[in-house]
């Protein structure tokens, strides 16, 4: 009797239809069926003996395997959420901001006190001309006190009176005599009283371009303001 191909049970032949009936199986082909091996003639198949493997048992193994991972896979994450397992937020970083360079200032140096009041005032002096030969007219009215006076020739060829008035006649002459200069001035003498004092200096006025060139003797009268040796009066007298 022909045997199942797919489980090897004995099958039952439909008459001539050329179709069995295989216990396991179903309705199956007899043109389909393999060749059984020899077995003795007239001896059953053993009831319960293992049989060949079939299609449906050949995903068995696969199917233990995936279902075993997906229940560890359940467990784990069963733990973690019944455990709520914690972890440590990221530290926010807050950018520092890099402070502005700030410039480093520039010191002016302190010039050094001068001791006696002689000396004061040959630097004022100093100072004066030097503002008269850079024709810098703020800074020769700087030396002036509010109401000073300025005489030419004792007053005969003009008196200006406060800083204005003195200060447009010194812009006229700048103007007139474009490279004035006042050059070999000395020092002819200086007489302190307290706060007051007198200076008598020399010096020449030279111009090259008006081809002009006069000696001119100065007499200050100074007076001192908050330390400093300010000209109340002077008068130009001219050789």
């Amino acid at each position: 009797m022909p045997l199942c191909s797919r489980c090897g049970r004995e099958i039952k032949e439909l008459g001539k239809t050329g179709q069995g009936i295989c216990p396991t199986c179903g309705i199956v082909s007899l043109s389909a069926i393999s060749v059984p091996s020899k077995v003795s003639q007239g001896t059953a198949p053993i009831e319960g003996a293992p049989r060949a493997e079939t299609r449906r048992d050949r995903g068995g193994p696969r199917k233990v395997v995936l279902i075993g991972l997906v229940i560890v896979i359940l467990v784990s994450v069963g733990y973690l959420v019944g455990n709520r397992v914690f972890v440590p937020p990221l530290p926010t970083i807050t950018p520092t901001e890099t402070p502005a360079r700030t410039s480093t200032p520039t010191l002016t140096p302190t010039p050094t006190p001068v001791g006696t009041d002689d000396a004061r005032i040959r630097e004022m002096v100093s100072r004066y001309y030097d503002a008269f030969n850079k024709h810098w007219t703020e800074g020769y009215l700087s030396f002036f006190v509010d109401d000073g006076q300025k005489l030419y020739n004792h007053g005969r060829d003009g008196t200006y009176t406060g800083h204005k008035s003195i200060g447009d006649q010194l812009s006229l002459v700048f103007l007139v005599y474009l490279d004035i200069v006042a050059s070999d001035i000395k020092i002819t003498g200086i007489k302190v009283d307290g706060n007051a004092a007198t200076v008598q200096c020399e010096y020449t006025a030279t111009s090259e371009k008006r081809q002009y060139k006069e000696l001119f003797t100065e007499s200050m009268e100074l007076l001192k303001v908050d330390s400093a040796w300010k000209i109340m009066k002077t008068d130009l007298v001219s050789h």
